[in-house]
C-alpha cells in the first residue's frame, strides 16, 4: 500500500532528524561559547547551568521535560500519551549538547570579531540542523510543543508566529529574573540574542529551500 512507510524512507528520516539535532546542539554551544547572548530557548537552560553546576546538555534535558509536563497541564485531555515521546528526544539533544560542549570545550574567543564568527557559526549550525529535521514528522521537540500547546489553548486568536515571540519574550524574562535573583546581573542575554532570533528562520529558510525537494525525495518517496 501506498501509506506503508519503507524502511528506506524510514532510516532517512531518523538519520536527518539525527544529523538536525546534532547541528541545532552544536550552534547552541557555539552561541554560548560566544558570549555575545544565547538564543531566547536556550536561556533558561543556560541560567540554571551557571547556577547549579550542572553540565548544558542536562540543563536543557531538565528544561524540555518540564516543557512537556507543561504541555500536559495546558492540553490536558488533549494532550496525546504519544507525544510523551518527546521526553526521549529531550535526552537525545541533552546529550548532543553536552557532546558538543566537549568537542569544542577547548575553543575560545578572544576578541569580539572572533566572539562574532562563533555567533554565525552558532546561527548557521542552528538553521542547518532546522532544515535538515523540520520535514522528517518524527516528533515534536518540546520547544515547539509548548508553543504549539499555547496557541491551541490560550491564545487561539493570534499567528502562531506571534505566539512563538510571546513564548521567547517569556523565557527572556524567566532567565533574566533568575540571573538577577542569584547572581545580581543578567547573563545570557546580550545582542546575539536578537541577532539569533532574526537570523536563524532566516537563514534556515535559506537552506531548507535549496534541499527540501531532495530531502523529501529521500524520506518520502
Amino acid at each position: 500500500m501506498k501509506n506503508n512507510i519503507k524502511p528506506r524512507q524510514l532510516c532517512f528520516r531518523l538519520l536527518f532528524w539525527i544529523i538536525g539535532q546534532f547541528f541545532i546542539a552544536s550552534g547552541i554551544v557555539f552561541s554560548v561559547k560566544s558570549n555575545l547572548g544565547v538564543s531566547a530557548g536556550s536561556s533558561v537552560p543556560y541560567v540554571f547551568s551557571q547556577l547549579s553546576g550542572v553540565p548544558l546538555g542536562t540543563s536543557v534535558t531538565i528544561f524540555f521535560c518540564i516543557l512537556v509536563g507543561l504541555q500536559i497541564l495546558i492540553l490536558k485531555k488533549d494532550f496525546q500519551i504519544r507525544n510523551l515521546i518527546q521526553v526521549f528526544g529531550s535526552v537525545i539533544f541533552g546529550f548532543f549538547t553536552n557532546l558538543s560542549e566537549i568537542l569544542f570545550g577547548s575553543f575560545y574567543a578572544d576578541s569580539y570579531a572572533i566572539k562574532l564568527l562563533f555567533l554565525m557559526l552558532g546561527i548557521l549550525l542552528q538553521a542547518i540542523g532546522i532544515a535538515l529535521y523540520v520535514d522528517t514528522q518524527i516528533m515534536f521537540m518540546p520547544a515547539e510543543g509548548i508553543i504549539t500547546a499555547v496557541h491551541e489553548k490560550i491564545f487561539t486568536r493570534i499567528s502562531l508566529g506571534t505566539v512563538k515571540v510571546i513564548v521567547d519574550c517569556t523565557w527572556i524574562v524567566v532567565s533574566s529574573a533568575l540571573s538577577i535573583i542569584f547572581l545580581g546581573k543578567i547573563i545570557g542575554i546580550r545582542e546575539g540574542t536578537l541577532i539569533l532570533a532574526v537570523a536563524v528562520g532566516k537563514v534556515m529558510d535559506l537552506i531548507h529551500s535549496k534541499i527540501e525537494d531532495r530531502l523529501k525525495s529521500l524520506m518520502f518517496c
